[in-house]
């Protein structure tokens, strides 16, 4: 949903692939990603079921991302009874199929699983468009992206490299980029609202709430600027990814670089025996040999594996409060920075400038 577009192109880790009432989350894949992925043998295009984490590297992120930011962008032109059938193979019977694209019987006809362009125009048509019209649709195109996007952000955290910033940084700017086009969408923007205000009576309690959300979201996006406050804002979005990308590999090298090690027993004391085994390891590992769990000597680090035990149980104050990293200062830039509001007005959305400490 357009609330979703807000966050995505911002964030790097698969918590921030949040969608509110996804329509029909085992459907993710249009038949040209399908067709793609098929044809290049790329696992990031595979959304069906869990993410191929173990087969997905840093080479398979920019041919991925083109191909979904393209696919978004114009739409598939695959008919969506293939991709049906397709997807569907790959999931549990009892997992619902829902949407426009995702027709709840195998038989049902063919037809395109039209991109953004295509609900854009749709929106700006004539007559009252239903609430699988506009909000299911925008799931349908925008989950790909979610996914695929969410999954890069993932491994950003857990199996960062150079090659995987490399890919990351040069594909950030263009989802940034077509994710707040979709946000800033006036026509899905008033087809959202014509729903809020017509179709009131119709909808249960939660489609009225993914309405109210989807609304704030685009409003939150920049829906309401035009001018030279819409480029403001729009190219300080893009820095504020930038910075975010930046300081989190900052925060992950200075976690992996740090170590202390101990050689006086009485500082570990209250650490469990296996916490003292990892603690020998990684000293034997870092090059002091013979190392062991009772003779030490011992090195931890800031990764959970080592830092928690010692936060926990460690009896030492002074090993538990070093190391003091330094507080790092990130001033990002305000949704409405400059002081326009993210609907257009000249409030201002959010506090001041926000202090990350790692």
């Amino acid at each position: 949903m357009m609330v979703i577009t807000s966050a995505l192109a911002l964030s790097l880790n698969a918590g921030a692939v949040r969608g509110v009432g996804r329509a029909s989350s085992p459907l993710r894949t249009t038949g040209r990603l399908l067709a793609v992925a098929a044809a290049t043998g790329n696992p990031l295009l595979v959304q069906s079921g869990l993410p191929k984490f173990d087969a997905i590297v840093a080479a398979d992120v920019k041919p991925a991302m083109e191909a979904v930011l393209s696919d978004l962008e114009s739409g598939a032109s695959a008919p969506r009874a293939a991709w049906f059938s397709r997807v569907a193979a790959a999931q549990p019977p009892s997992l619902p199929h829902r949407g426009p694209c995702a027709p709840a019987e195998p038989a049902a006809p063919p037809g395109p699983c039209a991109g953004f362009e295509a609900l854009e125009k749709k929106c700006q048509s004539e007559g009252t468009l239903s609430y699988a019209e506009v909000m299911e649709s925008m799931e349908q195109v925008e989950a790909p992206l979610e996914f695929a996007w969410g999954v890069v952000g993932h491994l950003m955290g857990v199996a960062n490299s150079d090659e995987l910033r490399a890919a990351h940084s040069e594909m950030q700017p263009k989802v940034v980029q077509l994710t707040t086009k979709l946000g800033q969408s006036v026509p899905v923007f008033t087809a959202v609202g014509a729903l809020a205000s017509g179709a009131a009576g119709e909808l249960d309690a939660t489609q009225r709430r993914i309405i109210d959300q989807s609304l704030t979201g685009m409003r939150l996006s920049g829906v309401g600027l035009s001018g030279e406050a819409k480029e403001k804002f729009n190219a300080n979005r893009l820095a504020l990814a930038e910075a975010s990308t930046a300081f989190s590999n900052n925060l992950l090298d200075a976690t992996k670089a740090f170590k202390l090690t101990l050689t006086d027993k009485a500082d570990l004391a209250g650490l469990p025996p296996s916490a003292l085994d990892l603690a020998a390891q990684r000293a034997a590992t870092d090059g002091h040999e013979g190392a062991t769990a009772d003779a030490g000597p011992w090195q931890l680090g800031l990764d959970m594996p080592s830092y928690l035990p010692a936060m926990k149980f460690a009896k030492a104050r002074l090993h538990r409060r070093a190391p003091a990293p330094k507080i790092t200062c990130v001033w990002a830039v305000k949704i409405g920075r400059g002081g326009v509001g993210g609907d257009g007005t000249s409030g201002e959305c959010g506090g001041g400038g926000a202090c990350i400490s790692p």
